[in-house]
């Protein structure tokens, strides 16, 4: 008996040996838990400071960047700092070379010699020439809020896409005092107006292209010539106008003066501006509606409508003027045989 109580006890005693190795392992993984624990803790700290570091280094970068840029016209302010220096520049240079009116000159006014602004509605070559101007300005501005959408499609970059918008412009620039010369010198007024409108709606059609000509490639270089033709007849439809409201006053018995030229250069530059006002307007609402190609063949449209209403007016003219002429040469043979009775008769009577 004694010697199975001593074998349980020796039994007894393993285990509990057992029992505090087991209890040593635990405490000395949870010692490492620790440990490791805490070196997280250290790393995320590194990492921490080393982002609190990027982060003023980065600060101070921005901060003298910005102090840079302000330093310096640059971005997006740069073109208004350098048109208003330029304004102030032409300013002096205006005064020095503009014309001085005289007092009397001055004092003259179309309501002095008893003539309504409300006659010039009365004139043809005024209508013309105000819609000359409006189709003019909306042709121009239309292609502004989508010409670049549009071109994006064949892959252009932004470079390449400013590019070709200094096309028209330079164009434009080009043949303007071509056709002042040949409006004053040869006065092929109605010429240009003509084929002006007529231009423009050509181009329109190859700038979308229009879906209704099939035959047209969707290409890029297609665009180019239509944007290329724009820039000549807008500068065949513009250059006109200013004497087809000249014309039109004289012709109502304006005076020829410093007060008709005021009342001609508002209504060139209303006519003008509302056209840059509907313009964009038209552009974007009709290439959301439509799509570009419709949208540019809407306003093709629009200028083949504008040739026709050209042709009537300017046909009137025409027919008027033959009747005067008639009219002319129809009184000038009595005119003659009046005269020449009345120099007989003057005859007689001093032989007698």
């Amino acid at each position: 008996m004694v010697t199975v109580d001593d074998d349980d006890d020796d039994d007894d005693d393993d285990d509990d040996d057992d029992d505090d190795d087991d209890d040593d392992d635990d405490d000395d993984d949870d010692d490492d838990d620790d440990d490791d624990d805490d070196d997280d803790d250290d790393d995320d700290d590194n990492d921490k400071d080393d982002d609190d570091d990027d982060d003023d280094h980065h600060h101070h970068h921005h901060h003298h960047h910005h102090h840079y840029s302000q330093s310096w016209p640059r971005g997006f302010g740069l073109p208004f700092w350098a048109m208003g220096g330029l304004s102030l520049i032409l300013t002096p240079l205006l005064m020095g070379t503009l014309p001085v009116v005289k007092a009397d000159q001055q004092s003259t006014s179309c309501t002095d010699n008893g003539k309504s602004v409300l006659l010039l509605a009365k004139s043809g070559l005024i209508w013309a020439g105000l819609l000359g101007l409006f189709m003019s300005a909306v042709g121009n501005v239309f292609l502004a809020p989508t010409l670049a959408k549009h071109l994006e499609k064949y892959g252009l970059n932004p470079l390449a896409i400013g590019m070709c918008f200094t096309l028209h412009p330079v164009l434009y620039t080009v043949f303007t005092p071509i056709f002042g010369f040949l409006t004053d010198r040869l006065d092929v007024k109605s010429p240009l107006l003509l084929a002006g409108s007529l231009g423009c709606s050509v181009a329109f059609a190859l700038i979308g292209p229009t879906p209704f000509l099939s035959f047209l490639p969707r290409s890029l270089w297609v665009s180019l010539v239509g944007y290329m033709v724009l820039g000549i007849s807008e500068a065949g439809l513009t250059v006109p106008t200013a004497k087809c409201l000249i014309q039109g006053a004289s012709e109502l018995g304006f005076p020829s003066g410093v007060s008709t030229f005021s009342i001609m250069s508002g209504l060139n530059l209303g006519g003008y501006h509302f056209g840059a006002f509907v313009g964009p307007l038209l552009g974007g609402t009709l290439t959301d509606l439509m799509g570009f190609g419709y949208s540019a063949t809407t306003i093709s449209a629009a200028y083949l409508l504008t040739f026709l209403i050209f042709c009537c007016i300017l046909g009137h003219r025409y027919k008027n003027r033959n009747k005067h002429v008639l009219k002319e040469e129809e009184s000038s043979p009595l005119l003659k045989q009046h005269n020449e009775s009345r120099r007989s008769s003057f005859g007689e009577t001093k032989n007698s």
